[in-house]
């Protein structure tokens, strides 16, 4: 039993230095071992000799409050060992010049037991943030008691184990500390603590922990929730318990599940549970669609996007080491995972647009990532058009060849935003969820990096509509559900589709009903029964867009202008509207109506969107704002824009001209559009009664229940897709005004009630969590 302990020791000391070989000859290894140096120099250099537990070990992380957190200590505690780690790290990388130095191994034994005695022991009361104490500490404990096991005492390696046995003792936990991320980290904990130990006891509870076995799987972090924290069949990743984080604590969850995976492998306390196969399809489903050439999307990382060290292409990076761990185990039969991933794996770091993808790797994932970008068999897979579309969280990804196109909304099943007001983070977030859109093209994919975060307009986010009255920071809003639950869409074939989100504002009277029709080449934004009794003034804003050029140019109805720095311009009958500067996108507004536009230079700091990153340089950054203004007190207003993405100005204005989309209607009782190219019609239908949709004053579709509707129409066949955005219903009843001959593919849970002279289908949608339904009939021949 020993031997096998000390292969697995081994095998995660491996995993944390690289191995016992490094090629200093590769620049990038070469950085990381100087990186690694440089991280151990500097906590040496300043560590400070302690023979009593006064004070810290480093000046800088003192042990008195202070600053602007209540949670200053604890934090502390956890930083203070990630430096003796940074030492360790030092004292055991191969090629590392200070690699068994006798002075720094002194000081990193020193540093470790004066923390276990005075800052993190069996003994010792937790205070301020409970994460620190049951997975921050421990966490980074078993890496340094791994790096040094052969130079630790056997008091000093037992007063380490005691101390996380008192705070991550097990799994048996209900509350959220136990749930999703933060049950992956403590597995990972406990089978590190278990192998450290030689506990046969330690593994069992690691591995089954996994499954949650001794609760009958209620935590299991394979299986598939329909509430609260973790992964949803649609692909939704959910964290405490209302917020969308596939990007954030998602990226941890699959990460820390795959170490402990990649530990437990080829040992006796291997997992074996047969859901583990789940891990593998949310890749597919879940992580992959929110990847766009390498960087993680926004809308999905919650409180991160507020912090300075991690833009999206940085957490794009700490997704594909997640799954680079996974390709590790993963299977080659029945079906080829492991290529799958690797090909993922490549066609992300081809793409990234980080400047320095390598640096900031551990030198073991330096060495695999490197191998997957340069191993010729490795296949890329295609990028295809699809729509996926997240209704347990609330999101949506559509993405053609030239660009993605997100949009985040709330409802009451998903938070607004959450803000941290013990850390001071994503202090302004405030609209980011009601409705805020994405757009990703390839020559603009950093669009929302370059800090664009502390310097955006946060009252006028793209795809909102709001009011102008002030918001304050911190929790103004912060971790609300609104109590609209008509939130969600429906999507044909996964490429087309009907999105919406009824709208009800926060702390005020606002309410919309806000739609999205989503085809190839055009994004329909329809707004409507905008009402609002509050005394600010109500706006749609159509863009906001960070601008890279400082000079650039934009088309309005055919006229190029220059817009002035700070001036805002107003049209009441404009058309159309093209924005250059790199950019190539166009605007086509079908109804007219009041537009207004302006560019300006914003100045602002990350500290006042993220106080714990107390980072107060000034950036600059120029952006483009267009809105639609509905003035005070609006009632049963309504917007029409249509999107046109990678467009020049001439392609714009002939789509004004000769459009491919109709408006069929845009009223507080549906919405919808028919593509006229592709022959779609799109709708939202608000109401629980019968709504009739009509096209050239002839009835079309008639819906008798709040639902998403897609209805695609070709010669020999009629395709109807169909979804419950509520959540709430358990029957959908449609009527077409079509004939058809027979049912080519039926879901289970619809029945066909008639063909002719109209096509009357009703759908069972109770406890299908938004899921489309999708259903092919045979038309007669005409």
């Amino acid at each position: 039993m020993k031997t096998i302990f000390d292969s697995l020791r081994n095998k995660w000391e491996r995993a944390l230095i690289g191995g016992t070989s490094l090629d200093k000859t590769d620049p990038d290894i070469a950085h990381a071992v100087e990186a690694v140096e440089q991280a151990g120099w500097k906590a040496w250099g300043t560590m400070e000799h302690k023979d009593t537990g006064i004070g810290g070990l480093w000046k800088d992380l003192p042990f008195e409050r202070q600053g602007f957190s209540a949670w200053d200590l604890s934090p502390q505690v956890t930083q203070s060992f990630r430096r003796v780690k940074d030492m360790a790290m030092a004292y055991r990388v191969a090629s590392s010049q200070y690699a068994g130095d006798e002075k720094l191994k002194q000081s990193i034994v020193a540093g470790l037991e004066w923390l276990l005695a005075w800052k993190f022991n069996a003994n010792i009361e937790p205070y301020d943030n409970w994460w620190d104490w049951e997975i921050g500490i421990p966490l980074v404990l078993v890496d340094i008691l791994t790096l040094m096991y052969e130079d630790l005492s056997a008091p000093v390696l037992e007063t380490g184990l005691s101390a996380i046995d008192r705070f991550c003792p097990d799994l048996k936990g209900r509350g959220y500390e136990y749930w999703g991320a933060n049950r992956a980290w403590r597995v990972c904990i406990i089978a590190v603590r278990g192998i450290l130990g030689q506990n046969p006891d330690k593994m069992i509870i690691a591995r089954d922990g996994v499954s949650d076995a001794e609760f009958g799987g209620e935590r299991s972090l394979f299986k598939y929730v329909n509430h609260e924290d973790g992964f949803y069949q649609d692909g939704s990743f959910i964290q405490h318990g209302n917020y969308a984080y596939t990007g954030g604590y998602g990226i941890g969850l699959i990460r820390n599940l795959a170490d402990a995976m990649y530990i437990l492998e080829n040992s006796p306390w291997s997992v074996q549970d047969p859901e583990s196969a789940h891990i593998y399809q949310w890749v597919e489903e879940g992580y992959a669609p929110l990847m766009v050439g390498g960087l993680m999307m926004d809308m999905v990382r919650g409180r991160e996007i507020s912090r300075e060290q991690m833009p999206d292409y940085q957490t794009g990076i700490s997704m594909i080491l997640a799954l680079t761990r996974v390709a590790e185990f993963a299977p080659t039969e029945p079906i080829d995972y492991k290529s799958r991933i690797k090909g993922r794996i490549k066609g992300w770091l081809q793409e990234t647009p980080h400047p320095a993808p390598f640096q900031g790797m551990t030198l073991s994932f330096l060495a695999s990532t490197k191998e997957i970008l340069q191993d010729a068999t490795i296949t890329v897979p295609g990028e295809a058009d699809h729509l996926k579309i997240f209704a347990s969280m609330d999101r949506v990804v559509h993405r053609r060849g030239s660009y993605a196109f997100g949009i985040s909304m709330s409802s009451k099943r998903v938070g607004n935003y959450e803000d941290h007001h013990f850390n001071d983070e994503n202090l302004r977030a405030w609209y980011t969820g009601d409705g805020m859109t994405y757009l990703y093209t390839p020559q603009d994919r950093m669009q929302y990096s370059g800090a664009f975060w502390p310097t955006v307009d946060p009252y006028r986010l793209a795809g909102t509509t709001v009011t102008t009255r002030y918001r304050r920071d911190y929790t103004d809003g912060s971790w609300h559900l609104p109590p609209s639950n008509w939130v969600g869409g429906a999507s044909l074939g996964n490429k087309y589709g009907a999105v919406g989100m009824q709208l009800k504002g926060y702390a005020g009277t606002l309410q919309a009903k806000k739609s999205w029709f989503l085809f190839d080449h055009e994004i329909v934004a329809l707004g409507a029964d905008i009402t609002c009794d509050d005394p600010h003034g109500v706006e749609t804003i159509v863009e906001n867009r960070r601008m890279s050029d400082r000079t650039f140019t934009i088309h309005v109805d055919g006229r190029e202008q220059v817009p002035d720095a700070g001036h805002v311009t107003a049209s009441t009958s404009t058309k159309w509207l093209h924005l250059g500067g790199g950019q190539n996108i166009g605007y086509v507004f079908p109804q007219g109506g009041k537009v207004k536009f302006m560019q300006e230079e914003r100045i602002d700091r990350w500290f006042n969107i993220n106080r714990s990153g107390k980072s107060m340089a000034a950036i600059r950054n120029r952006y483009m704002t267009i809105w639609m203004d509905h003035g005070m007190y609006p009632d049963s207003r309504d917007y029409a824009y249509i999107l046109l993405p990678q467009t020049t100005p001439h392609e714009v204005v002939n789509y004004a001209r000769r459009p491919s989309v109709q408006i069929l209607e845009n009223r507080r009782e549906v919405q919808a559009v028919k593509h006229e190219t592709l022959n779609i019609v799109s709708a939202n239908f608000w109401m629980d009664e019968p709504v009739i949709l009509y096209e050239k004053g002839q009835p079309l579709l008639a819906c008798f229940n709040q639902a998403s509707v897609v209805v695609e129409e070709t010669a020999e066949e009629i395709r109807i897709a169909l979804s419950d955005p509520t959540q709430e219903n358990e029957v959908i009843r449609l009527e077409l005004y079509r004939s058809a001959a027979s049912v080519e593919t039926l879901p289970e849970k619809v029945t066909v009630e008639q063909l002719e002279p109209s096509i009357i289908i009703s759908a069972q949608v109770a406890n299908l969590q938004g899921a489309t339904l999708e259903l092919l009939l045979r038309c007669n021949n005409r």
